[in-house]
């Protein structure tokens, strides 16, 4: 009896996700080293369940070299950037990011010894840089 019951309640389940009903949206956070040597930093933004749009982040440094200004750039169409300081970048969803999607945002003019951090929907993460 109590397989009929669980199969009964995985049969129940599918028609609702196949129906159009939203699970659960959420991102998450991290860095990675990416490139052809994997030595180029990047963090990442994964989407779990989709990531809706509207949804921001600012990516920033504790230290930039004066006079450059740190840049953050997204390797997808579906994010907008806007620079805010000289240290730190807005980074907004122009449209809903589908689940499972990694959008890749590469920082650059920060010192080696700085503190690099991504924050915003789905949390935070930082570090020095890590590759």
């Amino acid at each position: 009896m109590a397989g009929l019951l669980a199969t009964s309640g995985i049969a129940n389940a599918a028609p609702k996700a196949e129906s159009g009903n939203v699970g659960i949206q959420s991102a998450v956070l991290g860095h990675i080293c990416d490139g052809a040597f994997g030595n180029i930093e990047k963090f990442v933004i994964i989407s779990e369940g989709g990531i809706p749009a509207g949804s921001t982040w600012v990516v920033s440094t504790s230290r930039n070299p004066s006079p450059y200004t740190f840049k953050a750039v997204p390797d997808s169409a579906l994010v907008q950037t806007t620079q805010v300081s000289q240290s730190s970048v807005k980074l907004q969803a122009l449209t809903t990011i589908p689940n499972g999607t990694v959008v890749k945002v590469q920082p650059t003019n920060f010192y080696t010894n700085s503190v690099l951090t991504i924050s915003g929907y789905g949390g935070s993460d930082s570090s020095a840089p890590w590759c």
